[in-house]
């Protein structure tokens, strides 16, 4: 497989490739300047495939678990007003994935109350986001503002705070 046309360089942005399986894993070793696993169990082929391809090691995979977050002033109130689009994303993507067998972070789950329980989805104030990306050598988390088919202007109030009020202490 071939990208076409190549990135910009030098200093242009670099191209990741994501997934969460082998075959994704070895590819992005192959054609793309780094990649980000959806869980973290397939970096080591990553790693591997790097290692056969006569690179650098890329040393340990730099996430955790799956996690979406999603931020919002008064974290409870942002559950009760996204929580629905959550779970519908957890359990078309759990359903899927369970037909595959794939190893992948979407589980089913019965309810709102269910969901909650996990750590899968969370939703934060600001300042509680940003302690806790402090506290980590490699600050990573997923955003994913449309989950499950979520309104436009939900979406955008997460990311606005995310830009006025977790960005900044980054830059």
């Amino acid at each position: 497989m071939r990208v076409t046309p190549a990135p910009y360089r030098p200093g242009g942005p670099a191209v990741l490739l994501g997934g969460s399986s082998e075959p994704a894993a070895r590819r992005a070793a192959r054609i793309a300047d780094g990649f980000v696993p959806s869980v973290p169990e397939v970096w080591e082929y990553y790693r591997d495939e790097v290692g056969k391809l006569g690179r650098p090691d890329p040393g340990p995979s730099p996430i955790g678990p799956n996690q979406v977050v999603a931020l919002a002033e008064d974290p409870d109130e942002g559950w009760e007003r996204m929580a629905p689009f959550f779970l519908h994303e957890t359990n078309a993507y759990g359903e899927w994935q369970a037909q595959d067998d794939v190893a992948a972070p979407f589980r089913t789950a019965e309810g709102l109350a269910e969901l909650r329980c996990g750590d899968q989805y969370r939703v934060l104030a600001p300042e509680r986001f940003l302690t806790e990306l402090k506290a980590v050598p490699t600050p990573f988390r997923q955003f994913h503002p449309l989950c499950g088919g979520m309104p436009m202007d939900l979406a955008w109030s997460s990311l606005r705070l995310f830009e006025r009020e977790v960005l900044p202490a980054f830059g």
